[in-house]
C-alpha cells in the first residue's frame, strides 16, 4: 500500500503569481507535491485541513532583516525566536538575515556561521546575505566556502566609518570575485564618495553586468539563496 501523504489542504482558494484556484494542496515532507482540482475528491492524508472559504498564499519571504545583530556598541533587541513568529504571524515564512561581522577581528566567515547557529531557534526559514568589510587575501576563500553554504550574496556598506564600512578597493575586490561565484553584490550608496567610483565600475566591462549593481538585493535573492536553517518540528508546532 502506498504511503499516505502527511498533509492534504483541502477546498482551497490557492493564490499564485498566475493567478487562483480551487484546489486539494497535497503536502508530503514539508513540501506541496501535488494540486488536486478541488472538484475532485478530497486525497487520503495522515492528516487534514478544510480551508473552504479561505485563500491559501504561497509563504512570504523577506529579503532585508537585521536580527540579533552586534555592531559596534549597538545591539539589537530581538533575536531569532521574537523576530521569526513576528514574521509567521504576518504570512512569513522566509527571512534572510545579514552575516556582518560584529568587529574587525572576526571574519566574514565567522559571523555567519555564528547567525547559523543563532539562527537554530527561528520557527521559520532563514537565509543570510554575507558582509565583507576589509579586503585581505583570505576573502576569496571565505566567499567560497559561503557560497558552498548557500550564501550567494554580499552587502557592501559605505557607512558607519570603524565598523562596517568597506573601502572603495574592497568593494571592487569582491564584485570581481562574485562574478566568479555567479553570485550577487549589493552595495549601499550612502556617501558622496562612492559615486564616482559606482560610475568608473560599471564601466568596467571585465566585471560584466551582473555585478554592476549598488542597489538593494531584490526578487533574485530569493533564486539565489539556498535555505540555510530549516526550523525544527517543535519551532513549526510552537509557532
Amino acid at each position: 500500500m502506498q504511503d499516505l501523504p502527511d498533509l492534504v489542504i483541502s477546498n482551497a482558494t490557492v493564490v499564485n503569481a498566475d493567478g487562483r484556484t480551487n484546489a486539494h494542496v497535497v503536502v508530503t515532507g514539508g513540501t506541496i507535491v501535488e494540486l488536486v482540482d478541488a472538484s475532485h475528491a478530497v486525497p487520503q492524508a495522515l492528516a487534514s485541513v478544510d480551508a473552504r472559504g479561505r485563500m491559501l498564499l504561497p509563504g512570504g519571504v523577506d529579503g532585508h532583516c537585521h536580527v540579533a545583530q552586534v555592531t559596534g556598541r549597538f545591539r539589537t533587541l530581538d533575536d531569532y525566536a521574537v523576530t521569526s513568529t513576528a514574521a509567521l504571524w504576518g504570512g512569513t515564512t522566509t527571512i534572510i538575515d545579514f552575516g556582518i561581522p560584529r568587529d574587525s577581528d572576526e571574519t566574514p566567515l565567522q559571523a555567519a556561521r555564528n547567525k547559523i547557529s543563532l539562527a537554530r531557534e527561528s520557527r521559520c526559514d532563514v537565509g543570510l546575505h554575507a558582509s565583507v568589510i576589509d579586503w585581505d587575501q583570505t576573502v576569496p576563500a571565505q566567499l567560497e566556502e559561503l557560497a558552498g553554504l548557500g550564501i550567494r550574496s554580499v552587502k557592501m556598506y559605505t557607512t558607519n566609518r570603524g565598523s562596517t564600512m568597506a573601502d572603495n578597493d574592497t568593494i571592487l575586490r569582491v564584485m570581481k570575485q562574485m562574478v566568479r561565484l555567479d553570485g550577487l553584490t549589493a552595495a549601499r550608496p550612502s556617501v558622496k564618495s562612492l559615486r564616482p567610483a559606482r560610475s568608473a565600475v560599471v564601466r568596467m566591462p571585465s566585471l560584466g553586468t551582473r555585478t554592476a549593481s549598488f542597489t538593494a538585493v531584490g526578487p533574485q535573492s530569493s533564486a539565489n539563496h539556498r535555505q540555510i536553517v530549516r526550523p525544527s518540528s517543535s519551532h513549526r508546532t510552537a509557532a
